[in-house]
């Protein structure tokens, strides 16, 4: 009997480990999806660049290029986050599931 609750104890430690680790990979789902709507924002904001600002001079110019500066630099801090932030949690979901393999 006391073998048997805890068998019982260490299943519901594995199906908790397991739910976090599916939560988990829903919000990486997430960061994913953030980071495909950024790169899509990207592509639309270098398509209009490309195609608008090339006749721009003097001080609206100088503006403007300070501006995509500005905004170079924010999309690669983005960038670095998303990987940071990927890899995080790709390194919890692997030891939530090894704890509750370890479980069995």
């Amino acid at each position: 009997m006391l073998n048997e609750l805890e068998e019982f104890k260490r299943y519901l430690e594995r199906m908790k480990y397991r739910a976090e680790a599916e939560a988990l990979e829903a919000y990486l789902g997430k960061v994913r999806e953030a980071r495909f709507d950024i790169d899509d924002s990207k592509r639309v904001f270098d398509h209009h660049h490309s195609t608008y600002s090339s006749n721009w001079v003097g001080e609206a110019r100088e503006a403007y290029e300070s501006l995509i500066g500005e905004l170079e630099h924010a999309t690669q801090s983005v960038y670095a986050v998303h990987e940071e932030l990927t890899s995080a949690i790709n390194e919890e979901i692997d030891r939530l599931l090894q704890k509750a393999e370890g479980l069995k």
